[in-house]
């Protein structure tokens, strides 16, 4: 360690001033005693030591002035000591700690005082040292720094177990209960009632205690009260409302319940319990007299509705309570008004944050509490809207009233930086939920505040800003991923070989295409398992869409690569999702490799200790892993085989073949489809031995695979009869997903059109899609059937219910009878409706989801020779793709046109009437599939012109079509174009190369001119430039 340089945190003149003025304070020796005998060397006078002490002082000027202190000053355990004093200002237990390490390290440690020289002894720990731990407590008191905490109670945990002998907890003998109570009073000061320190802190707590041998459930009558008090704010730091239940019921607690009333108040507040909280709050307001434990109680409170997302409750409470205060003790917790406020907008505004994937590490489990509870809850009424949007004027706060003056002290100084971290945070938040209603030179504004505040951007500032690149809901995710390199670049200079683990995950997931990560509204269900909210949808999981490759992502994972602290299983997971994302298998596979050997490998002490999480990350912590893997091998049929080859294998070591969860059998199931393997499937399925576990998500699943495959149809017809039969009114209640793939795959297995038309009609008035469906698809479907149902579903079912079963055309099927799946034994009950539900919703905007339903309609009429009706919702869907901006549409709605495309070419070709109308039909969708996904993705020069060119006057078209903008440049520049954009969507290559190929016949001349007069005429410029440029006409 010798030469190591030390950081202390903060430039400012005015903290260094502080610093220096410890120089002058007695460093609190007792008697005067000769530490230069403890560190072995001889003797000196007082003058001597006076001298040196004034020598130490100048070279700690000087380092201080650099930031810097070098570890060769700390000779002596005066020195040790004085650096430790240093610390206490500014809070900086980090390097406090690392002080009293080298003093171990030098043996400057002393075990007891005696009232000589005499008997003192030479320490080995720092723990019993009673002059370094009680120093190392006040700097404690003093940080906001919760990991810094976490770390120094880790190791001084581990040097406890070293000095016993033991690395066993269950053989330990229990550590001091004195010291362990100042520790613990360290774990729960008031000043971390924020979440998420506060539930990580707890959680810390749970497991020192644990690793230092108390059972503090089991034994709890056994431990004084001052112990049990902590224990009972323990549990409610970390959340705990189960374990705080269990332990009011012991004896001690109950012939103690008054006095403890208080404690048990702030712990139910904590653990979100509001009535009880709010109960206990309304009969202790009046009767406490400990004015700071009230006021914490007031706080914690008010801090409870707002992170429940409760803004108005929030306000009310806090205002009542400061009122009934008159004077609030704000000290107490170090807190101020201006804090409080800023942290209920800051709070109400995080709950409402959208969950998506990899998000249960941004939100706190106060989200998954209120969601778990609430019937549906993801929608943010217009009044709440309106006053997080004005949050600035909503709080009441001066947003210029922070500035800073020499004179202030620290306390002031950290109050200040608080508070412009505070008005960042809801800055951020505010432009994830209200992207239109944001000014984004506010976000810089606050960040140019606090670097003149701090002289830096503090750890927490970066990893908000960039979760507000993560969880932004925008298109164009490349910026985000350029913007996120560049704060990740510029943190790893400033905090150059310090733990950036927590900015690296936001960082990297900046970089996923946000089709691979933000969820639409409509999948959320009423009571749905919150699990589900963090993880990708079926859709998502199923889509085969490949991403362009993001160098961005690469660079940041290079950048977590070189740093200290190692890869976080979350981070490979990110990073593989982008693998997966671009096809890039052999990394997916390498890295699996990796996790997975992780994944067997024995949680460590320090782990549970330092890196506690919070109660929303470690839920499903370990199947988690599992999880993600199995969906993003979900994405190719080659990778769904390798998972269900290699990576089930090594999850049945981990799990019993017949515990698997729910989850994890859905899993598995859609690798399966992807993989086309229902033999596999009904395996999974027969050794489930708890048959009430198979909800209808699992049935649906199995349903879509039993579809992938034509050995496997006569099952998924009795399946999916089997599903109708005990569904409502015969409506089965099927994700989007599923019905979309029930239609693809009966038109694949030549399936009548007429169930296939039932099925659509199934999806239109099912209760996940009856209220928010457009009005313009049922005014599209009236007009391809019109002896479609007029809305009223009782009358519909009527009708349906005597010809909704699926016949089967198919003789093939798999040796197993449905029955042997049995899926009889769940049943999925439907929300009760009114006698009659209009299906259609006349403000409802068309989501993409409804365009790829309609469209594959429309192939299915294609191939069921059923033209006209085909091409009116072709028609349609070219109108809408027309209008809407690129992008916007997915990969199944191209694959389907490609279909279309290529089936009216073919008529085109064959067919002796109509021929003119059959070109305009097939080149309609050609010309918006070159000008979609070709043209507008070309550089500059010619791209801007094909859009508009027939707008313009003839004679510039003509110019056009002549030829004479076309050059090599742009015809190499098209060709590359194509080659990707047909790797991204297959199916048009050979559509394309049907046209080709008929092109390049020499008898077709006449019916080539025609076509090339024909494509000037209607405006097909991007299609006559293509095959202009390829020299096909």
């Amino acid at each position: 360690m010798a030469g190591r340089s030390l950081k202390l945190f903060g430039p400012r003149s005015d903290a260094l001033k502080s610093l220096r003025n410890f120089a002058t304070l007695d460093f609190g020796l007792r008697g005067s005693i000769e530490l230069s005998s403890i560190s072995g060397r001889d003797n000196r006078s007082v003058l001597q030591r006076n001298n040196y002490k004034e020598s130490f002082q100048n070279d700690l000027n000087e380092n201080l002035e650099s930031n810097k202190i070098d570890e060769d000053l700390i000779q002596t355990r005066e020195n040790g000591l004085f650096y430790i004093d240093s610390c206490f200002e500014i809070g900086d237990l980090e390097n406090a700690l690392i002080v009293a390490k080298i003093m171990k390290a030098k043996k400057l440690l002393i075990q007891d005082f005696g009232s000589n020289s005499e008997q003192i002894k030479v320490g080995e720990d720092v723990l019993n040292d009673p002059q370094v731990f009680e120093k190392l407590l006040q700097v404690a008191k003093n940080t906001f720094d919760s990991q810094a905490i976490m770390n120094m109670c880790f190791y001084l945990l581990e040097e406890y177990k070293l000095s016993a002998n033991s690395t066993d907890s269950s053989n330990i003998p229990l550590l001091d209960l004195n010291k362990t109570i100042r520790l613990m009073e360290i774990y729960t000061e008031p000043k971390f009632y924020r979440s998420p320190d506060r539930n990580m802190l707890g959680r810390s707590a749970i497991a020192f205690l644990r690793e230092a041998g108390y059972d503090i459930l089991e034994k709890i009558d056994d431990y004084n009260l001052p112990f049990i008090k902590l224990i009972i704010r323990v549990f409610g730091y970390c959340g705990d409302i189960h374990n705080l239940k269990a332990i009011k019921r012991s004896p001690k607690i109950i012939s103690n319940a008054e006095e403890l009333k208080i404690d048990m108040a702030l712990a139910y507040s904590h653990c979100l319990s509001i009535n009880t909280s709010k109960a206990l709050y309304s009969e202790l307001l009046n009767k406490c007299t400990d004015s700071e434990k009230i006021s914490e109680l007031g706080i914690a409170l008010t801090i409870a509705y707002a992170e429940l997302g409760l803004l108005n409750p929030a306000i009310n409470t806090w205002t009542n309570h400061k009122n009934h205060m008159k004077q609030m003790n704000y000290m107490y917790s170090e807190n101020s008004e201006n804090l409080v406020t800023l942290e209920i907008f800051r709070l109400v505004m995080r709950r409402w944050i959208p969950l998506k994937i990899f998000s249960e590490h941004f939100h706190l489990i106060s989200t998954y509490n209120a969601v778990k509870k609430s019937d549906i809850d993801i929608y943010l009424v217009k009044e709440l809207s309106e006053t997080l949007i004005n949050w600035e004027t909503s709080s009441n706060i001066k947003m210029n009233d922070t500035k800073i003056h020499e004179s202030f002290s620290m306390k002031e100084h950290r109050e200040i930086s608080m508070v412009e971290q505070a008005k960042l945070e809801c800055a951020v938040l505010k432009s994830i939920l209200f992207p239109n209603s944001t000014d984004k030179t506010k976000i810089s504004e606050y960040v140019e505040r606090i670097k003149a505040v701090e002289g830096k951007l503090p750890l927490k500032s970066y990893e908000i800003v960039l979760w507000g690149l993560a969880l932004a809901h925008k298109n164009d995710f490349l910026e985000n991923s350029r913007m996120a390199y560049d704060f990740i670049e510029e943190a790893d200079i400033i905090y150059n070989g310090q733990d950036l683990s927590k900015l690296f995950l936001p960082a990297m997931l900046s970089c996923l295409p946000r089709n691979l990560t933000n969820q639409s509204i409509h999948n959320y269900e009423p009571r749905g398992l919150t699990f589900f909210r963090f993880s990708p949808t079926t859709s998502q999981i199923l889509s085969k869409k490949k991403y362009a490759y993001n160098p961005f992502m690469i660079k940041i994972a290079k950048i977590s690569e070189n740093h200290a602290s190692e890869r976080t299983t979350e981070m490979t997971l990110v990073l593989m999702w982008h693998y997966a994302a671009i096809y890039k298998h052999d990394e997916l596979i390498k890295l699996s490799k990796e996790l997975l050997l992780r994944a067997h490998t024995p949680k460590s002490t320090r782990n549970s200790i330092v890196n506690p999480g919070t109660a929303l990350t470690n839920r499903y912590k370990d199947e988690k892993l599992f999880l993600h893997l199995l969906w993003m091998f979900s994405r190719t049929p080659s990778t769904a085989l390798y998972a269900l080859d290699v990576i089930y294998p090594q999850l049945i070591q981990y799990y019993e073949k017949d515990s698997l969860s729910r989850q994890l059998i859905l899993a598995l199931l859609n690798c399966c489809t992807v993989a086309k393997n229902p033999k596999f499937a009904t395996k999974i399925l027969s050794e489930i031995k708890d048959k009430s576990s198979i909800n209808k998500k699992i049935k649906e699943a199995a349903l879509r695979c039993f579809f992938s495959s034509d050995t496997s149809y006569e099952l998924g017809v009795g399946t999916l009869n089997q599903l109708i039969e005990k569904s409502k009114n015969g409506i089965p209640n099927f994700e989007n997903t599923t019905y979309i793939s029930i239609i693809s795959d009966f038109t694949s297995n030549n399936v009548s059109l007429s169930n296939i038309e039932n099925i659509f009609e199934m999806w239109m008035i099912s209760e996940r899609i009856k209220k928010s469906l457009s009005s313009e698809i049922s005014d599209l479907w009236k007009s391809v059937n019109p002896e479609a149902f007029d809305g009223d579903i009782n009358r519909y079912v009527e009708t349906l219910n005597s010809s909704n079963k699926v016949t089967s055309l198919k003789n093939k099927s798999l040796k197993k009878s449905v029955d042997a799946i049995d899926f009889t034994s769940s049943t999925h009950n439907m929300p009760a409706s009114d006698q009659k539900t209009r299906y259609a919703n006349k403000t409802a905007r068309i989501s993409g989801f409804e365009i790829d339903m309609v469209i594959t309609m429309a192939l299915a009429y294609a191939k069921n020779r059923k033209s006209e009706k085909s091409k009116i919702i072709t028609d349609w869907v070219l109108e809408k793709v027309e209008l809407a901006p690129r992008n916007v549409f997915s990969l199944s709605l191209w694959k389907s046109l490609s279909f279309i495309a290529r089936y009216r070419w073919n008529l085109f070709i064959y067919q002796q009437t109509y021929k003119e109308d059959l070109f305009d039909a097939t080149f309609d969708i050609f010309e918006l599939f070159f000008k979609h996904n070709v043209y507008s993705k070309l550089p500059n020069t010619f791209v801007e012109n094909p859009i508009n060119f027939c707008n313009e006057d003839q004679k510039q078209t003509t110019d056009f079509f002549s030829g004479t903008l076309i050059n090599e440049d742009f015809k190499e520049a098209t060709a590359l174009q194509l080659i990707r954009t047909t790797k991204a969507i297959p199916g048009w290559n050979s559509s394309i190369a049907s046209i080709v190929l008929w092109l390049k016949q020499d008898d077709n001349l006449e019916t080539k001119l025609a076509m090339k007069n024909k494509m000037i005429q209607k405006g097909h410029v991007c299609c006559y430039s293509y095959f202009s440029v390829n020299n096909l006409f």
